[in-house]
């Protein structure tokens, strides 16, 4: 039976205990290098090793179930049953399960649900911020008409050529609602691209729902279609403020080696979407504990290592240029590599030092992403750019 390990842990914790009060000559053999271990958190392999005794031996359950205080929390209630095993405690364990995975489910729905919400609410702003525009230079253009006609006639009576000038004055006012009118323009199919966009969005979660899929890929929400939006709105924001000329239409290249654009800070998930939106060749390099520690809020266990892997590969999938990604972990028990799609694992003995390394060899621009300052200092320093480890667990959980 499939059982999530968080589910597990509390079980896991247990035989380590139990482990800890039994003499050399009694730990199972397959469980000596688990009792010898000093890790706060065991190792992916260590684990499995412990569960694989736990399924095989009473003996073993029966210890560890002495070690494991009773609780009513979830991961408390599945490690019981799983230890005890009675009568019909694999459907009771598949009960609590499916019962965690629908909370996520729904935690997972209301984030969605707020997301659009506050796209919504952003789109408003805009448009009431338009309008305010429009209005501002429609009171301006009709204030300026009104003096210029009042001048026209007083210059009038006076002098020919006075008259003469005031009628070069209106032209050039008349001159700037056309400007602006062509603005207004623009701004509105700008404005209609972004419904439009939103709509589809919509069109595709009833339809998602419809078929029975379940949008949030088992334990997260993917946003990318809300990034998108997202995207779109900036550039009107942009728009907005600084005209015409900014960076998406000016037609500019971006520069060899990237930086952050003003604004965006190396802590949030924007910085990740940034990147996802170069079209310049780049690679990504994780320091992959780092951040399984900030999508867990604590120990993390296989099921967040695989959110994670799972989100690195949606980034290299949805990036917009040639985008390559390592991933690095701390681990003397494991292969090498682990190649997967869009995503390399390694496996090496200090992770913070390969981390620099592949950055400074790298061929194309480097990002970095970890918690630790050394290594975002020593990124800094070869020439990448660091950002902190929850900018990527915030893109991912987004």
């Amino acid at each position: 039976m499939d059982i999530p390990d968080e589910l597990l842990a509390p079980a896991v914790a247990a035989v380590r205990r139990a482990l800890a009060e039994l003499d050399g000559s009694e730990i199972p053999a397959r469980l000596r290098r688990v009792a010898s271990s000093s890790a706060r958190h065991l190792p992916a392999p260590l684990r499995r090793s412990v569960l694989g005794e736990l399924d095989t031996s009473e003996w073993m359950r029966a210890r560890a179930r002495e070690c494991l205080d009773d609780g009513d929390e979830p991961a408390t209630r599945v490690s019981l049953l799983f230890l005890e095993r009675p009568a019909g405690w694999e459907e009771e364990v598949r009960g609590i399960v499916e019962e965690v995975q629908a909370r996520h489910q729904q935690r997972a729905e209301r984030r969605w649900r707020e997301a659009v919400e506050r796209l919504e609410g952003e789109l408003q702003r805009e448009r009431e911020a338009l309008r305010r525009v429009r209005q501002e230079m429609a009171d301006r253009i009709a204030e300026a008409e009104a003096e210029a006609k009042a001048a026209a006639a007083d210059r009038l009576r006076r002098s020919d050529r006075r008259a003469r000038e005031l009628g070069e004055e209106v032209a050039r006012l008349r001159a700037e609602l056309d400007r602006v009118e062509g603005e207004r323009d623009r701004l509105e199919a700008e404005l209609a691209e972004s419904d439009r966009r939103l709509a589809d969005l919509r069109d595709r979660l009833r339809r998602r729902r419809r078929a029975g899929e379940d949008p949030s890929g088992g334990y997260g929400w993917s946003l990318s279609d809300p990034f998108s939006l997202a995207r779109d709105l900036d550039r009107l924001v942009a728009a907005l403020e600084i005209g015409p000329e900014s960076e998406e239409g000016s037609g500019r290249e971006a520069p060899a080696v990237p930086t952050l654009p003003g604004g965006l800070r190396p802590d949030d998930g924007s910085a990740i979407e940034w990147v996802r939106g170069r079209t310049i060749p780049m690679v990504l390099v994780v320091d992959g504990y780092n951040v399984a520690f900030e999508l867990a809020d604590g120990q993390p266990d296989e099921a967040v290592l695989r959110r994670l892997e799972g989100g690195l590969r949606r980034l290299w999938r949805t990036a917009e240029g040639p985008l390559r990604i390592v991933v690095f972990y701390d681990s003397g028990d494991a292969p090498d590599s682990v190649s997967t799609p869009g995503v390399e694992i390694r496996y090496v003995p200090d992770a913070d030092d390969a981390v620099v390394d592949a950055a400074a060899s790298a061929s194309v621009p480097a990002v970095v992403v970890s918690s630790d300052r050394r290594v975002r200092e020593g990124a800094e320093a070869v020439g990448a750019i660091a950002l902190w480890s929850e900018a990527l667990a915030e893109w991912i959980d987004g």
